[in-house]
């Protein structure tokens, strides 16, 4: 049996033990709330501003409006067509020939209608397309007087040589002839030369690359193209060929003809096609991984 002194010492060395024990307390852990932000999908860059130099468009340009037409009478041989991007335009087109944004490009017009594609790419590789359909109308042959021997010997434009002129002996009768057979013939040349101008002749025949699937096959007179290549791919080798001798051909600005992709999805690619100052064309390679 324990003496008083000696329950006071077992109670008050429970006491300083209970209090020297040190407490622990948890605390939970908030984690902060987080939301998906939604990766806006890429549009290519409109173009700004689309203009021709003395001629109307069918409608006011807006940059929402794909395509346009205008009429022009046949004394007008050429137009001057200006197109603006805004900063984020990497390159623009108009049938495969690079023009500058804001600086006016010259273009021949055949009789009838006549099709100007414009592309516009933007340094996210992105492109829009514009189309203004301008229509050149025919030339109008004037008509000489025809010169009437009989009913039945009547000839328009040009002197048939069974007509006999009243009134006049065989030797003028004869240069008159001559005379006629001569401005048609000229004629003819003047209209052949016209014709021949508005070939270009700064294209490619062929234009083949080292591997990749091809969105459509080539043909000379379509200037853009998308070229499918697997992720890895790292390097493709261009190989075109210019239509005619006289023509030069600058892929990129240099003179290789391996070109290293972008690591990114897309890389976009020039083959320029010059024949003379007046006469260049471009073609656009798209390669997408």
């Amino acid at each position: 049996m324990l003496s008083t002194g000696h329950k006071r010492s077992i109670n008050l060395f429970l006491v300083t033990a209970m209090a020297g024990m040190s407490l622990g307390y948890f605390t939970p852990v908030v984690y902060a709330e987080t939301t998906e932000t939604t990766q806006q999908t890429q549009t290519a860059s409109p173009l700004t501003k689309l203009e021709i130099d003395g001629v109307k468009l069918d409608k006011e340009f807006s940059a929402d409006v794909k395509e346009y037409s205008a009429s022009v009478v046949n004394e007008v041989e050429t137009i001057k067509m200006l197109v603006e991007g805004n900063e984020s335009a990497s390159a623009i087109t108009i049938n495969g020939q690079s023009v500058l944004s804001g600086t006016p490009a010259v273009f021949s017009l055949q009789s009838g209608e006549n099709i100007l594609q414009i592309i516009i790419y933007d340094a996210n590789h992105a492109e829009a397309t514009y189309s203004v359909h301008v229509t050149r109308s025919a030339k109008v042959e004037p008509v000489t007087p025809a010169a009437v021997a009989n009913s039945s010997d009547t000839a328009v434009g040009n002197v048939s040589q069974t007509t006999s002129l009243p009134g006049t002996n065989s030797s003028f009768q004869a240069s008159l002839i001559r005379t006629n057979a001569n401005n048609a013939s000229q004629s003819s040349t003047q209209s052949m030369s016209e014709t021949t101008q508005t070939v270009s002749k700064a294209k490619l025949s062929s234009l083949k690359v080292s591997e990749g699937t091809w969105d459509s096959s080539f043909s000379s007179d379509d200037y853009t193209y998308h070229i499918a290549v697997p992720s890895d791919a790292t390097a493709v080798t261009i190989h075109p060929t210019a239509a005619n001798q006289g023509a030069s051909i600058k892929i990129e600005g240099g003179t290789t003809k391996t070109i290293q992709l972008d690591n990114d999805n897309k890389t976009i690619l020039s083959v320029v096609v010059t024949y003379s100052d007046n006469d260049r064309k471009t073609y656009v390679l798209v390669f997408d991984k």
